[in-house]
């Protein structure tokens, strides 16, 4: 999901920086071709809008994967792992309502913004949970118990 979301990104850089040889274009155009240069320039801006946004629904996707497999294994504190939920949850709704038409601004990419920063330094500082699965092998001892020898005759 993570690199569907670079994938994504890159296609709306690519649509962003076209606006510099269409500027460039604009200007030497005359009046007729002014305006299809427009429309080209404002349809490359919505399809760099529409790339960021699915872009952050593959995010808010792989967010949600991740924080409930934090959340299940127990690896971080639950509550993070709750908060990491929520975060993605309203950014994959926010992006969603956003390429459906409705515009909720950038406020949708707080809460799990927020929880990703918080996660890398607590992932630093603190680390994952100690696993239930001792890291040291047990000193067992294992008695083997042999048949007793065959002793074959030769007649």
């Amino acid at each position: 999901a993570r690199l569907i979301d670079a994938v994504f990104l890159a296609a709306g850089i690519m649509f962003l920086l076209l606006q510099i040889p269409l500027g460039r274009a604009y200007l030497a155009a005359g009046a007729p071709e002014a305006s299809s240069l427009q429309a080209l320039s404002t349809l490359s801006i919505e399809a760099h809008l529409y790339s960021y946004e699915i872009g952050m629904i593959a995010v808010g996707f792989a967010g949600l994967m991740l924080c409930y497999l934090f959340y299940t294994a127990r690896l971080v504190p639950r509550l993070l792992a709750v908060w990491g939920l929520i975060g993605y949850a309203v950014l994959l709704t926010g992006s969603v309502l956003t390429v459906l038409g409705f515009h909720p601004g950038l406020i949708h990419t707080i809460p799990g913004g927020l929880w990703e920063l918080f996660i890398g330094v607590w992932l630093i500082a603190k680390g994952f949970n100690s696993p239930l699965v001792p890291s040291e092998p047990n000193n067992l001892t294992v008695s083997i118990v042999t048949s007793p020898a065959v002793v074959s005759t030769t007649v």
